[in-house]
Order: C-alpha cells, then sequence, then structure tokens
C-alpha cells in the first residue's frame, strides 16, 4: 500500500494494516479471480492487464488495471508475489 492508492482509494496505510485485500477491498464478483490471480503468482504463473474494482472508502469502486509478478530469491524460489495496480 503506498501513497497513490491511499489517495485513489481513501484507506491509509495504518486504515489497512492486518486487512485481506482479497476480502475487504475487491469487489464480490471479482473476489474468486483476483484470488486465483495471486495464488498463481505464488506458483510462478504471473499475469499481466488484469481488470477488476478495487473499493474505495465511500464504498465506490476505482477500475484498476493489475499484474501479479513472481518475486524470487537469489535461489530461485517463490518468496512472494509484486502486485502492480494501475488505476484506469
Amino acid at each position: 500500500w503506498n501513497q497513490c492508492v491511499s489517495s485513489l482509494t481513501g484507506f491509509s496505510t495504518l486504515d489497512v494494516y492486518g486487512r485481506k485485500l482479497v476480502d475487504e477491498f475487491v469487489s464480490i464478483d471479482f473476489k474468486d479471480s483476483v484470488s486465483e490471480i495471486l495464488k498463481n503468482a505464488l506458483m510462478g504463473i504471473e499475469t499481466a492487464n488484469f481488470e477488476f474494482p478495487l473499493l474505495t472508502s465511500g464504498d465506490h469502486v476505482v477500475e484498476v488495471l493489475l499484474n501479479a509478478t513472481t518475486r524470487r530469491d537469489a535461489q530461485d524460489n517463490v518468496i512472494g508475489v509484486v502486485g502492480i495496480g494501475q488505476d484506469i
């Protein structure tokens, strides 16, 4: 969570700390697909240019274009996911 997404959604870093992105900030129609994209990235299957609505603090949505990239260590082990979202 960074300043740009805070400005876009109205949620500060403190507002979202400890909360689950998919469960609490993705609209119900896209929860399964966004969850699948993130799980796939943890298995090394990356996704580019997936569009989904992100919920804002005012109960509105903003359309986000997501790229989910696998993060690996020096031994090529998967250690996480880097998610980049673009306001569209």
